[in-house]
């Protein structure tokens, strides 16, 4: 284990030093505006070191608004398509539903969650 926090160190050490350098590059507005997309496998995907960091770095949660890990796809471009569908899918949660989350919940699930209840419960 004391080797794997080694690991650890160096790779957040690696990343901190990119990361400080393009930040000096952007302005204010762009830092804040800033959502940074994390690639890589389903597994492991909890507590995905990248994403610590950026959580901790941007001051956030965990995955979220300006925290996307991209999961399985492999390649940037594909990741890039994921990132689109995050930012028009806020916007139509926003637009139709006042709640820019709701895109990325199943649109059915209001729906199949009053419904179980009635389908499963129930006596046959």
């Amino acid at each position: 284990m004391a080797n794997t926090s080694a690991a650890a160190r160096a790779a957040l050490d690696s990343l901190h030093h990119q990361v400080s350098e393009w930040k000096g590059q952007l302005t204010p507005q762009d830092w804040s505006d800033l959502t940074v997309l994390v690639i890589g496998p389903q597994l492991p995907r909890k507590d995905n070191l990248a994403v610590q960091y950026f959580a901790r770095l941007l001051g956030q949660p965990g995955e979220g608004k300006r925290l996307i890990y991209a999961e399985g796809l492999g390649d940037e471009p594909r990741a890039l398509d994921l990132l689109a569908t995050h930012l028009v899918d806020t916007q139509v949660g926003i637009d139709f539903f006042n709640d820019p989350n709701r895109m990325a919940r199943d649109l059915r699930s209001d729906g199949a969650r009053d419904y179980l209840p009635l389908l499963l419960d129930q006596p046959r």
